[in-house]
């Protein structure tokens, strides 16, 4: 929050002194400066802003009074820059230099807060006429006390270095950045810098325009910015909004685009419906749930167009998981729903497919077991009859017979006289019972159930049939 406070403020002050400087060639610059190690961070933000003006000095000191030049931009601006400061840092210091009336300039340094005179009192402080050619204004942050050390150090973990604290930087303040053809920003992070600018960014973006209508306040446009992304997209995509420049959280849901994609995009919403219902801290967008669904629904029908040929190529690679998977687990064929999958603009893969179907597989045995003990007369113990419960004994059928498959290949190998190699290989009779039932231990006391399922395969198969195979009864002890 502080240096989303202090940043924006000095984007605020350079934007400002752009559009009334018309007569001159300026560029809108920030330094930024960040040092920290164990014991102490340490943070400078220099920007070519008009400094401390009459009318900023003013803004600063009352906290009552509103900057119109900020509310004539939509800054909104909160004041909450100054409350950051106190709260977030241990120390900080002003130095600016600003030109009056007269055109003459003058710089002024002072210690923030200052609580002898008052911590918005200027006066106290001196006002040195400067042989500056140029308006700036330099903050110092100091932060040494160890608990807030700690929270710098928490928040730097996430941004170890310059490319990740760029990232951060490009995330925060982005339509600062994008709305503005010659604002630089140039950033040191522990000695590793970089430079930030509209040109840095722009080549890799692909803006989307969309309206969407809502039954209340009628209708509203939107931007979608496309941010070519190293890391591919996969699955729920967020998407990251924006209100009055700044980054904010929907209060009452999310929005997301779902795909899989190998090229990756980085994906950012604008719009002056978000400005309208921000809250006060800028930081939670209070629309409704209704309304964030409309506008997802846009943003899908817009990016389903730019993402058809991958869309396309998707549901061929889930169709060839999904024969696969039928070759493999016949016995869950039945629990899925094709449609449904094919229908995915993700891939989805065999083992996303194999879990879907254990599970829909696992609601219906729960429901036939709870079912199956209940009144005859009552209308739900018919379940057995239902279309759920046939696809349960069609998938049960599946798995016997492959069971009886095993356990007949087994026994066959189990009872040859003669090896592959034509080798007598004779089999201790034990090695058979195991395969039904363990010596010593009777039908009624079997501890594994299998052996019982496994004697009437060893039934069906040698009695049943014993005149066309001319297999011997088991009662002649052979």
């Amino acid at each position: 929050m502080l240096l989303r406070e202090i940043i924006s403020n000095a984007i605020h002050a350079v934007v400002i002194r752009q559009n009334k400087d018309k007569e001159t060639i300026f560029t809108p610059e920030l330094n930024l400066c960040i040092a920290f190690n164990e014991s102490q961070c340490k943070i400078e933000l220099t920007d070519n802003g008009e400094g401390f003006t009459e009318n900023n000095r003013e803004c600063f000191e009352k906290l009552d009074k509103i900057n119109s030049e900020k509310n004539s931009h939509n800054f909104h601006p909160l004041g909450q820059g100054r409350l950051a400061i106190v709260y977030f840092s241990d120390s900080a210091q002003y130095e600016s230099v600003y030109k009056d009336e007269k055109g003459m300039y003058h710089k002024r340094t002072f210690p923030y807060p200052s609580t002898s005179d008052g911590i918005f009192n200027f006066d106290k402080f001196d006002n040195e006429v400067s042989s500056a050619t140029n308006s700036y204004t330099k903050l110092t942050l100091l932060i040494n006390k160890q608990n807030k050390v700690n929270r710098a150090k928490t928040f730097f973990r996430s941004y170890p270095d310059i490319n990740s604290f760029k990232s951060w930087f490009v995330e925060t303040f982005f339509p600062f950045i994008i709305n503005n053809e010659k604002l630089v920003i140039n950033i040191s992070l522990n000695g590793e810098g970089v430079a930030i600018g509209k040109d840095y960014i722009e080549a890799e973006i692909k803006p989307k325009s969309f309206d969407v209508q809502f039954s209340e306040n009628g209708s509203s446009s939107f931007k979608l910015w496309m941010l070519k992304a190293d890391e591919q997209m996969h699955g729920d995509n967020p998407i990251t909004c924006f209100a009055r420049n700044l980054k904010a959280e929907l209060s009452n849901g999310k929005l997301k685009y779902t795909i899989d994609n190998r090229d990756g995009y980085i994906l950012y919403l604008t719009s002056e419906y978000f400005d309208e219902y921000v809250d006060t801290k800028g930081e939670k967008i209070e629309i409704s749930l209704e309304d964030i669904q409309k506008i997802n629904e846009q943003i899908n029908k817009k990016l389903d167009e730019e993402f058809k040929t991958i869309i396309e190529d998707n549901k061929r690679e889930t169709k060839r998981n999904l024969k696969n998977f039928k070759k493999k687990y016949p016995s869950l064929e039945t629990f899925i729903k094709e449609e449904t999958i094919i229908g995915d603009k993700n891939i989805v893969n065999e083992a996303e497919i194999v879990k879907s179907a254990i599970d829909e597989k696992s609601k219906i045995e729960k429901k036939f077991w709870n079912q199956i003990d209940k009144d005859p007369k009552n209308d739900e113990s018919n379940y057995s009859d239902s279309e759920d419960c046939q696809k349960l004994l069609n998938s049960s059928l599946h798995i016997y017979v492959k069971h009886r498959e095993r356990v007949l290949k087994q026994l066959h190998t189990l009872i040859q006289k003669f090896d592959d190699e034509g080798v007598d290989k004779p089999e201790l009779e034990s090695s058979v019972h195991e395969l039904f039932i363990k010596r010593g231990t009777s039908l009624s006391d079997s501890s594994n159930i299998n052996h019982l399922h496994n004697l009437w395969i060893l039934d069906d198969k040698f009695t049943i049939f014993s005149d066309t195979l001319k297999s011997k009864s088991t009662q002649s002890g052979q």
